[in-house]
């Protein structure tokens, strides 16, 4: 060895420690300053350490985010700059530039630098992802589509980050106006870049952006035809890419195209349950929004489609659930005759769990009142009866019944039994107020039974009869029945017709006659819906009034809980 490059080599082992030690100490003092609250302090032991070192990358970075927190990207930017041009050119060091400042709003000065990248290690592979997102933001559809599908042809699995990619750029047009256009530029570009190529990856890209910009139905033909080509080409690949355009279909309000991909998916795979998946879900969050008609017809569907499949005699008590569902939306859309030929089958079969049971006897119950078929009622009534899960609704339903058919003894009967013999049934309560309304009214059965008629009209939807009927029953001097007409209407409606409710809440309070229970109940709720209309101050100041008027009264507690939560909000 000549003693040149010994002493060369001596020279370094020396200084080389020194260097490392500095830089180490000068960043533990950086922190320390840092930590202290001393941001200048901390700033300024980095940028004396970076005169003398400008192609130190593990100090520029960071001084150059110090001084981006600061309010100076300018100055920041001027630090990253310099250190790429003292440094051995390295993908790392532009693509870590490059990041920064596409954070900080600079996205065309981040594609410079990753293109200087390339120049500076002769090679786009290593930037050809951080390359292909940049293209995509600043519009560079043409180069993004072509970095897309070379990424893509070296390594498929990018696939999904791709496609993520694009979701981000989907919903970012409220905060970066222009990236709808971006995206559908894009797509454009790449349908084009594909129109000779087959290459079943790339397709999938292009079936997703196709959704995205609002043209499901291409995205689909193209998922379509790939599934067709046997035997399929990487076929666990298309299967999850179906997976998530059938996702992406269901968030996207695209309901006919999710159950196609879902059934797409069921032939390719050979597995049905992602068609009865699809739709048990699509079917739930229609009923959940209150879209009874598409709920029920999604049921429908699902119910075909769990019965065709091969384990069905297996799976009876899932159709069951599902077309105890479609009942209860059917009754909700006043398809009652549809709900009862439905429950009168599932009653009947024994498939049935006794919590299901009940839920069933109940709508058939409700369905029977709504066809006007009383006479059928109590029988159902009965057998629900004997189900220890159905003892209170079935007693209470027995009470009404009772009362509408002038039969006041046995609806007492089923009042009183259910009120001492089951307290903490959640029908207890109703029971009671029958109680009181039988004491009340012992001498006008007559009442009592347009009463219990007016309730079974409005229950039917025949509102005008419902009217007469309360009218006639104050016209008569039982304006106690009338009120409490007035106010189980009113809390039926109050979600619906706000309006509507307040109007028969005050009509109860005009009335100075009306029993106090109706009266508070009245003035509690009408507070509330005065509060959720924008009137604070008046629905406050009616609960006040109410506590003052009514310092006994057992519901005080009630009233005071509802006037704190108003004050709170």
């Amino acid at each position: 060895m000549s003693k040149i490059l010994t002493a060369i080599l001596v020279t370094a082992l020396l200084v080389g420690p020194v260097v490392a030690q500095d830089r180490g100490q000068v960043m533990r003092r950086s922190l320390e300053l840092r930590q202290a609250g001393d941001l200048s302090g901390a700033e300024k032991q980095l940028q004396d350490y970076f005169t003398d070192h400008p192609d130190d990358v593990r100090i520029a970075l960071p001084l150059g985010d110090m001084i981006a927190r600061r309010g100076d990207p300018e100055a920041a930017i001027a630090v990253w700059t310099k250190m790429l041009e003292q440094v051995t050119p390295r993908p790392d060091h532009y693509v870590n530039v490059s990041r920064r400042l596409q954070r900080l709003g600079h996205p065309d000065l981040a594609v410079e630098i990753l293109e200087d990248g390339v120049q500076g290690v002769g090679s786009e592979d290593p930037f050809t992802w951080d390359l292909g997102e940049l293209y995509l933001v600043t519009g560079n559809h043409h180069d993004a589509v072509r970095l897309h599908l070379q990424l893509l042809q070296r390594d498929p699995h990018r696939l999904l980050q791709l496609q993520g990619l694009l979701d981000v750029l989907s919903m970012q047009e409220a905060a970066s106006p222009g990236a709808h256009k971006r995206l559908v530029d894009y797509t454009q570009s790449l349908r084009h870049a594909l129109k000779t190529s087959s290459q079943p990856i790339s397709q999938l890209l292009l079936a997703h952006a196709l959704l995205l910009t609002g043209q499901p139905g291409s995205g689909y033909q193209i998922l379509e035809k790939l599934t067709m080509v046997q035997p399929a080409p990487q076929a666990e690949t298309i299967a999850s890419a179906l997976t998530r355009f059938a996702e992406r279909c269901e968030q996207l309000g695209h309901t006919g195209f999710t159950t196609r991909t879902y059934d797409l998916l069921s032939r390719v795979s050979g597995d049905g349950t992602f068609t009865e998946t699809s739709l048990q879900r699509q079917a739930t969050l229609q009923s959940r929004r209150g879209n009874e008609s598409v709920a029920i017809s999604l049921y429908r569907q699902l119910i075909t489609v769990a019965a065709r499949r091969p384990d069905a005699a297996q799976r009876k008590s899932d159709v069951a659930a599902y077309e105890l569902e479609l009942a209860r939306l059917s009754l909700l859309a006043g398809e009652a005759t549809e709900s009862r030929q439905i429950l009168d089958r599932l009653t009947s079969t024994g498939i049935l769990q006794e919590p299901q049971q009940v839920q069933a006897l109940h709508l058939l119950v409700e369905s029977l009142w709504s066809l006007d078929e009383s006479e059928s009622v109590r029988p159902k009534l009965e057998e629900m009866a004997a189900l220890p899960g159905g003892v209170g609704i079935a007693a209470l339903g027995l009470t009404e019944w009772a009362v509408l058919y002038g039969d006041l003894e046995m609806a007492r009967q089923q009042a009183d039994s259910l009120t001492s013999q089951h307290p903490e049934s959640p029908q207890a309560n109703d029971a009671l107020q029958w109680l009181s309304l039988l004491d009340e009214y012992l001498d006008s059965p007559t009442a009592l039974q347009q009463f219990a008629e007016a309730r079974l009209r409005t229950r039917q939807g025949h509102d005008e009869e419902a009217t007469r009927l309360r009218q006639q029953l104050h016209g008569d001097g039982h304006a106690g029945l009338a009120h409490q007409l007035r106010l189980e209407g009113a809390q039926r409606t109050q979600l619906t017709a706000p309006a509507a409710a307040l109007g028969l809440y005050e009509e109860i309070l005009e009335d100075e006659q009306a029993p106090d229970r109706l009266r508070f109940a009245a003035t509690v709720a009408s507070a509330r819906l005065q509060a959720d209309t924008g009137d604070m101050d008046g629905a406050i100041q009616r609960l006040e009034a109410l506590l003052l008027q009514w310092p006994d009264d057992t519901r005080v507690p009630i009233a005071l809980d509802e006037l704190q939560q108003l004050k709170q909000r």
